[in-house]
């Protein structure tokens, strides 16, 4: 019987899962209780919502560019996918722009 191959098989994978498992459970409750303390008891269930809906338009946002990957190859699907990347981050800065000063405004009242 063997088992000196398999122990050392099994104990950095269960070292991972030890340490990944932690790591990840650490990063979650961070991330709820700084979600919590950021914004305010009434908006907490449509942010969460937003965050979802995000990760899932994401997740399908992937797919896409696997797909597009598959059928183009895969230096078009990445210039495509880059392409409209920065266009996104175009509109976000466009849009943070014009919604600035009115921010700025509303953080010089409340002081």
């Amino acid at each position: 019987m063997r088992t000196a191959p398999t122990l050392t098989a099994i104990a950095p994978l269960a070292a991972q899962q030890i340490v990944g498992d932690a790591g990840h459970t650490i990063y979650q409750v961070d991330d709820r209780t700084l979600r919590q303390t950021a914004v305010a008891a009434a908006l907490v269930a449509r942010v969460d919502g937003a965050i979802r809906t995000l990760g899932y338009a994401s997740t399908l946002a992937g797919a896409i560019g696997g797909w597009m990957a598959t059928r183009l190859g895969a230096r078009a699907g990445l210039t495509v996918a880059a392409s409209v990347l920065a266009l996104a981050a175009m509109v976000a800065g466009i849009r943070l722009a014009r919604a600035q000063p009115a921010f700025v405004s509303r953080l010089d009242a409340g002081s």
